[in-house]
């Protein structure tokens, strides 16, 4: 026998439909007037989105990881930090039509301004990989690794440098200039701009004077500076 209330708890009497319903599902809970009813969906929904943004928001503050702690400490009113290269990039965003290159001495802050950058990407959802020029060039010569997990690492490691929403790639010029560094660099920074995904990049020189020291080939060093140059918007530190 079906022992559910005819009234809501706040003394409405509740659906005809609802109480049709508990004549054949007994075990149902308590039912509510369609007022109350309306009011618990919405306060359940509103549980629902507050959980979901809390787990939003720890995912992306464990995406910081990227970031090397001491980075992340990073403060722009620590005495030395350097404000006014702060200034000229603090507003990028990857729906700028160029992408973002910081060129200048060691020791100016190039690093860390990126790292702001990334931090404030992160927070605000965007999917970032960090990679150094050297750690590139690792990866590039594990490519050749008779250990097939150090091969797959490496294959991994350049695909998402090809791939990630947002890309930072830091102190080029500080690698080796190889034959395969400069092919595989080429592949990446041609796919990333074909494809439209951004780039924020650091360097002590500019690709002009590195194309000048000679150090590239002629076949793959200019075309992959030019398409550097061609896709970037360079602010001196």
């Amino acid at each position: 026998m079906n022992d559910h209330p005819t009234n809501c708890i706040c003394g409405n009497p509740i659906d005809p439909e609802t109480l049709e319903l508990a004549k054949y599902w007994a075990r149902l809970p308590l039912f509510h007037c369609s007022e109350c009813q309306q009011r618990s969906d919405e306060g359940e929904a509103r549980r629902a989105a507050d959980e979901k943004q809390k787990i939003e928001e720890a995912t992306r503050i464990g995406r910081l990881e990227i970031i090397k702690p001491e980075l992340r400490r990073t403060q722009i009113n620590h005495p030395g930090f350097n404000p006014a290269l702060w200034l000229k990039v603090e507003h990028w965003t990857p729906d700028s039509l160029k992408w973002l290159g910081i060129v200048g001495l060691p020791g100016t802050c190039k690093t860390r301004s990126l790292a702001l950058l990334a931090k404030r990407l992160i927070l605000d959802g965007h999917l970032v990989f960090w990679a150094r020029a050297v750690d590139f060039q690792s990866q590039v010569e594990n490519l050749r690794s008779n250990d097939r997990q150090v091969e797959a690492v490496a294959r991994e490691y350049i695909r998402a440098c090809k791939t990630c929403g947002l890309l930072i790639f830091d102190d080029i010029g500080k690698n080796t200039w190889t034959p395969s560094l400069e092919r595989h660099m080429f592949d990446l920074i041609d796919h990333r701009k074909d494809e439209d995904l951004p780039v924020l990049w650091s360097a002590n020189t500019h690709p002009l004077d590195i194309l000048r020291t000679g150090l590239l080939t002629k076949e793959r060093g200019g075309p992959l500076l030019g398409r550097l140059l061609e896709a970037s918007r360079i602010e001196r530190s």
